[in-house]
């Protein structure tokens, strides 16, 4: 008891009040439904998605399921849409769950409300694929497409912790899940309107990403496929950008014409394709950022990108 107290409070950065209340509503009943997760809400002035997270890890603890009862009454077997429990509240979703706009300045992300899994049987043609249009009519390029686990916080942005992948609107590819980010360039940056499609090739577990219904290449090999893994999208930044999400059955691109070529192509392809101008040793000093850059950071101690712009008050 006195490790999982002491983990809560540090990790989620719960006050003493706040987690006496989340336990002795816990002791009570392990289960949380609609109605009891907002009278905790309102109690503890926790967002909801903090409180499902404290039963999460109360319940593995416990040797309980790690989900809650309306995880598993409600959660659909693929992603549909976004989902509100899982979305940071500098953002909001529309009607149907399937368009996401920055409305409050800050950084954070939203998931879909179901992983891909792995398929029990292979085949051929086994992948998972979700397109995103972008919505940016200022230009300013905050928008992040990726994949993340089910231990991703909203306040964070996918590509920019250890639980998660992401290409920015710079052609940027973050890959945070080792505990080290590797930003590659790859290329010419991505324009308001456009579609960026990501997927996953479990056969070779790969994660690619497609443009406008073209293929762009493979991002990473080794994909932690054993784990679900959520659809994800991350904005920074101020207000009025976003992106509308399409989960198929059709999109600009069809994978299934696809899966050789992605099954036979290299990561380092990608980058010898996509950037048109690679730097010299002399411009590689004087550039703002080198086309491939290792950042190492300590978990505990950062929360991902944010800007002097930025508010960084603390929500999960």
């Amino acid at each position: 008891k006195s490790f999982s107290d002491s983990v809560s409070l540090v990790d989620m950065r719960l006050t003493v009040e706040q987690h006496s209340t989340l336990l002795a509503a816990f002791q009570h009943d392990a289960l949380l439904d609609a109605p009891r997760l907002a009278e905790l809400s309102d109690g503890t002035k926790l967002k909801t998605d903090s409180i499902v997270r404290w039963f999460t890890i109360h319940r593995k603890n416990a040797g309980l399921s790690d989900q809650t009862e309306s995880h598993e009454k409600n959660e659909p077997t693929r992603p549909t849409s976004l989902d509100p429990n899982r979305c940071n509240h500098r953002i909001a979703l529309s009607q149907e769950n399937m368009r996401a706009m920055k409305q409050k300045t800050g950084q954070g992300c939203v998931l879909a409300n179901a992983p891909f899994r792995r398929p029990a049987e292979e085949s051929e043609n086994d992948f998972a694929y979700f397109e995103v249009k972008m919505i940016d009519p200022n230009g300013k390029k905050w928008i992040y497409v990726g994949l993340c686990d089910e231990d991703m916080r909203v306040r964070d942005l996918p590509g920019c912790t250890k639980h998660s992948f992401a290409l920015s609107m710079e052609m940027i590819f973050w890959n945070g899940w080792t505990g080290t980010q590797r930003a590659a360039s790859l290329g010419d940056s991505i324009e308001d309107g456009a579609v960026l499609g990501c997927g996953i090739e479990w056969s070779t577990q790969k994660l690619f990403y497609t443009l406008n219904g073209k293929l762009l290449g493979v991002a990473y090999t080794g994909l932690p496929i054993t784990r679900p893994l959520y659809p994800c999208v991350g904005l920074l930044g101020r207000t009025g950008h976003g992106v509308e999400v399409n989960f198929g059955p059709t999109f600009l691109f069809t994978p299934s014409t696809h899966i050789a070529e992605i099954q036979n192509m290299r990561e380092e392809q990608w980058v010898q394709l996509h950037t048109e101008d690679p730097l010299s040793e002399e411009d590689e000093e004087d550039s703002d950022y080198n086309s491939s850059q290792d950042i190492d950071y300590d978990s505990n101690d950062w929360d991902g990108v944010v800007t002097s712009e930025e508010d960084d008050d603390d929500d999960d």
